[in-house]
């Protein structure tokens, strides 16, 4: 199958690999671990931001998933979620967050500023593919519902 491609997974949902993905995360090897999971799993399109200015990158491209860290300096994933949410040219780009266990409270947190969903840390390549594949397969549909006016008719 061509890399750019689209492919059922899991329970039937469509996984665009073309979509670029942003990988925020302070830590360069865990970084380069997602990257190389993305790739295997046939993603064609990641960039990597260190966490130190990840709105300089996204304000410059389009995106159509952001992986972040929850804890990072000097944003934090939640500021960062936070920042994209509130801006117009952002606030629909699904978004998952990287976390640790122990991070449930922040995880709360993260769900009541837009989240689309989370991973806890440690994951395997087939955990963030069905992740990736949920989130980005939820977004689509709620892109179509919107386009649509919401109730599932042609929009205007």
């Amino acid at each position: 199958m061509p890399p750019t491609a689209s492919l059922r997974h899991g329970g039937g949902s469509m996984v665009d690999f073309r979509t670029r993905i942003l990988i925020v995360e302070d830590d360069a090897r865990m970084r380069r671990a997602i990257r190389l999971m993305l790739k295997n799993s046939g993603f064609i399109d990641i960039e990597e931001d260190d966490g130190q200015d990840p709105m300089a990158v996204l304000l410059t491209r389009r995106f159509g998933l952001i992986l972040s860290d929850l804890k990072m300096e000097p944003f934090s994933g939640l500021d960062l979620l936070k920042r994209v949410r509130d801006e117009p040219k952002l606030a629909d780009i699904p978004f998952i967050m990287i976390t640790g266990a122990s991070e449930q409270p922040l995880v709360q947190s993260a769900l009541s500023l837009g989240v689309n969903g989370y991973i806890v840390k440690p994951f395997d390549g087939t955990t963030l593919l069905r992740k990736v594949s949920t989130v980005l397969s939820q977004a689509r549909t709620a892109a179509a519902r919107s386009r649509s006016g919401g109730d599932g008719t042609p929009g205007p």
